[in-house]
């Protein structure tokens, strides 16, 4: 099993680029990039080299140029860090979570309705599976 890598906010920019879409050459990423923010080529090269020393990318060359592919897959890293964040905002309680997010007054009546609906279909598959 792979252990999760420490992606920093800046490297996720980098992440989120190469789940929508790989693989990518170092210079596809940083016109993706271009815009985006006042970071260099140099600097944006720094982010993908750390990727790849954390495993979180992997490179392949292709006549001579390297191309970047996540190694981490989204869901997975999305997963992770749901689990780190319930662990140390909400003491490891998905319920207390859930709770919370249910009585936040900032959410709409199709948001609470879609989270209604997620947890029927979530029962129905336990139910299901006896």
């Amino acid at each position: 099993m792979l252990i999760m890598p420490n992606i920093t906010e800046s490297e996720l920019k980098i992440m989120n680029i190469l789940w929508n879409e790989y693989p990518l050459t170092s210079n596809e990423i940083i016109d993706k990039l271009c815009g985006y923010n006042d970071w260099s080529m140099t600097t944006i090269r720094t982010f993908i080299s750390r990727l790849v020393s954390k495993n979180a990318i992997r490179t392949e060359t292709d006549n001579k140029d390297y191309r970047y592919y996540p190694n981490i897959s989204h869901r997975s890293f999305l997963k992770s860090q749901n689990r780190n964040f319930i662990e140390k905002v909400y003491d490891g309680s998905n319920v207390l979570l859930l709770k919370n997010l249910i009585e936040d007054d900032s959410l709409s009546y199709d948001e609470l309705y879609n989270l209604k609906i997620t947890i029927e279909n979530r029962l129905e598959k336990l139910d299901a599976l006896g």
